[in-house]
């Protein structure tokens, strides 16, 4: 504790080396001594005022001496955790509450920094990692000692006061976003009252007190969620922060927050908003990123929509990605220039996928988008004609084609000779093991109906035997992880979905013999869906099962490996 005075002296005269040196010692002897404070906290070594070193350092200014104290103040949480008396905590609480202050004025961005920088929240800078990796995780594992709720309120009072700057209003918000998602119902009130404060906010306010503004807002969505009244203002002053381009993104992200959370409130009116949106993402310059965010949260909204409606808004949403899609085909030869840009078909088909991914619904009859599946399948089989060589967008291809089918269930039978047809070819030409995953997923969508087993058997051995010449080739187990993990997925779809099929195939004892040579690699996705394999093959061919012992293991090694 004599060396305090000294730390002080040399944080007067900015000498960081010593500061950091002396640091460095407060933190050995804070490691040695922490379970004396905790046992005895009022005498001899386990005096509680060596916690004041702690403090301290956190109020030194330098983000590098604040963060050599992390290691200790998350040992200091784990060790009061296990006490069993919550009274036992209290004198900690003040401590823990100062650290909290420490972190709002070290999380405060120097005015001077380049805007650029903080926006695109750049993890090569170091402040802005120390911000969003280093303090979040240490405030989000330790605040529950002096409390969510008091560090929400405190911040609060930060943010209302009339003479903050703005660097002082963004990093309260920056700490409140952190522990909003602890809040209870029962502080609806407090809650109520900022989130009327942040809508609040003028069009002129820091770019950055908005973004860190609409963080806070997209960890209450539960909140909102509970509160429909704030559905309706949350989203339109989302959306006009998407016409800001330093904080379009955080807007986008906020957005498909509230919709995925409130989907069950949201109006077609935000439908209506949104859908603009996406019109005018290039006048915007809105990112790729931020469009999809924006497609999700609308797939979210048309998910909820009855059959008619379904129909007509996908419909809306998808023609504005099929158009340059179909552009690119008819202008483009097959070599793909500028990767990532406007002429990649891949910005489409991630589009068309987050479309059908969020847009899942289950309706009793023909499915309200098969129509448009079937509308859209010429389009996908010219993509996959035409750009075969191309791995990237073959496998983007396919991935949207699984999500249609997902999405659509089994309304499109009309679809799946054409669509297999390709497939074989191209499998049989280029080997993508992306279309063994697609082929899992036709088998799981129609392996139930009786009158689609021939072309799902005829199919999977077609892909049965350029798979076995590939994993014959040398070290083609090996080479080849991707299309051994994707093949025993595929086997495994088979055998669920179509046991008896599966278990007379003629070919059985050459997949047994594979899948123990594969078993052997060091590929976890491919060792995870051989050992799947085998419990499903242990589940279709022993009645009683579940006493099974070998059926038991199994099940207990999938649980151990989460599958």
């Amino acid at each position: 504790m004599a060396l305090r005075p000294v730390f002080q002296a040399c944080k007067d005269v900015d000498d960081f080396e010593r500061s950091k040196s002396l640091a460095k010692c407060f933190m050995s002897y804070l490691d040695s001594y922490l379970a004396f404070i905790l046992k005895d906290p009022d005498s001899g070594f386990g005096n509680m005022s060596s916690l004041e070193l702690l403090v301290d350092c956190i109020n030194h200014g330098s983000i590098k001496i604040g963060e050599m104290t992390f290691d200790i103040w998350d040992n200091l949480a784990e060790l009061l955790e296990r006490i069993p008396q919550p009274e036992m905590l209290e004198p900690f609480r003040s401590i823990f509450r100062r650290l909290m202050l420490g972190m709002w004025k070290l999380c405060q961005y120097d005015k001077d920094t380049q805007l650029d920088v903080i926006v695109n929240e750049d993890h090569n800078n170091d402040f802005v990692r120390f911000r969003t990796v280093s303090v979040y995780e240490l405030l989000h594992d330790v605040m529950w000692i002096y409390g969510e709720l008091e560090t929400f309120q405190e911040m609060f009072q930060i943010l209302l006061r009339s003479d903050n700057t703005w660097t002082e209003s963004e990093s309260a918000l920056y700490i409140m976003h952190i522990v909003a998602d602890e809040l209870r119902e029962s502080q609806s009130e407090l809650i109520g009252q900022l989130v009327r404060t942040l809508l609040s906010l003028q069009d002129n306010c820091h770019p950055l007190v908005k973004r860190s503004a609409i963080k806070v807002l997209h960890h209450l969505s539960d909140w909102i969620n509970s509160h429909q009244e704030t559905i309706d203002p949350v989203i339109r002053f989302m959306i006009t922060s998407l016409r800001n381009d330093r904080i379009k993104s955080a807007a986008a992200s906020g957005i498909q927050s509230i919709c995925f959370s409130c989907q069950k409130k949201i109006h077609i009116s935000h439908f209506e908003g949104l859908f603009q949106v996406l019109q005018s993402a290039e006048e915007l310059g809105l990112s790729n990123e931020s469009v999809i965010v924006i497609l999700k949260a609308l797939g979210c909204i048309i998910s909820h929509q009855p059959a008619d409606k379904y129909e007509s808004l996908m419909s809306n949403v998808v023609a504005l990605q099929v158009k340059p899609l179909h552009e690119i085909l008819v202008t483009q030869n097959t070599v793909v220039a500028g990767t990532g840009s406007k002429t990649d078909p891949c910005i489409w088909l991630d589009r068309l996928s987050s479309i059908f991914r969020t847009s899942v619904a289950t309706f009793p009859n023909i499915h309200p988008a098969a129509s448009i599946v079937k509308e859209l399948w010429p389009l996908f089989a010219q993509v996959l004609e035409k750009y075969q060589q191309e791995s990237r967008i073959t496998e983007r291809a396919c991935r949207a084609l699984r999500f249609m089918l997902r999405c659509v269930q089994n309304s499109v039978p009309e679809v799946l000779p054409p669509l297999i047809t390709i497939m074989l070819n191209l499998f049989t030409t280029n080997k993508h093991s992306c279309f063994l995953y697609l082929g899992s997923i036709i088998i799981d969508e129609y392996g139930g109906p009786v009158q689609y087993h021939q072309i799902l058997t005829e199919m999977f051995t077609a892909f049965v035997h350029p798979c076995f010449e590939r994993f014959s080739e040398e070290r083609g187990i090996i080479n080849y992880p991707d299309t051994v993990d994707d093949f025993f997925r595929l086997c495994g779809r088979f055998l669920q979905k179509c046991p008896s099929l599966f278990l007379n195939l003629p070919y059985l004892q050459n997949i047994f013999t594979l899948s123990s040579a594969a078993s052997k690699i060091g590929h976890r996705e491919a060792c995870l869906s051989i050992l799947k394999f085998y419990k499903d093959l242990v589940k279709a061919s022993f009645p009683v099962r579940s006493h099974h012992p070998l059926f038991v293991l199994l099940h207990y090694c999938t649980f151990l490996c989460g599958i």
